[in-house]
């Protein structure tokens, strides 16, 4: 009877321990999914921006806080989108997005990046765009710098810093 009793506590044992392998090996993409959400982590830092060119002019910094988003992934990149307040007589609005950013481990990124700035003015454009700065537990700090950039034969560069802290 022992015997008996152990022979079917070990194969409930088994049955139970073959089907919970099965199933986390049948429903890996699931996981997988899951743990890619937990990883990427979206933030926004509030700030100024200073030294502020326009078609290679100087031009008063606007007083009003500005909000860069940065989204950051365990793989070292981040993704940094931010719309720019009216400077000077701009007729158009601006708002960068700049993907695939790659930081090293002290914060540190720079890099070329293609269609960067997005200028609206009767339609939209885009530009390239130089972006240098560093990132930290609780700061973001950048420069921004178009490269030839020109609407109808007109330069509409545009060259900034950015400073700000976690919200």
């Amino acid at each position: 009877m022992k015997k008996c009793v152990f022979a079917s506590l070990s194969l409930l044992f088994l049955i139970s321990f073959v089907l919970s392998y099965t199933s986390i090996l049948a429903f890996p993409s699931k996981l997988n999914k899951e743990e890619k959400l937990v990883t990427n982590c979206t933030e926004n830092y509030i700030g100024h921006l200073s030294h502020v060119r326009m078609r290679g002019k100087e031009k008063q910094s606007p007083k009003e806080e500005v909000t860069a988003t940065v989204t950051r992934t365990v793989s070292g990149e981040m993704t940094l989108q931010m719309s720019l307040p009216k400077i000077g007589k701009m007729p158009g609005r601006m708002r960068i997005y700049v993907p695939h950013i790659k930081v090293d481990r002290t914060g540190y990124f720079r890099q070329t990046v293609k269609d960067a700035l997005i200028m609206r003015m009767l339609f939209s454009h885009k530009y390239n765009a130089e972006i240098e700065g560093r990132i930290g537990d609780r700061s973001f700090s950048f420069t921004f710098k178009t490269i030839k950039a020109t609407y109808l034969g007109v330069d509409v560069s545009a060259e900034f810093e950015f400073v700000g802290c976690l919200k």
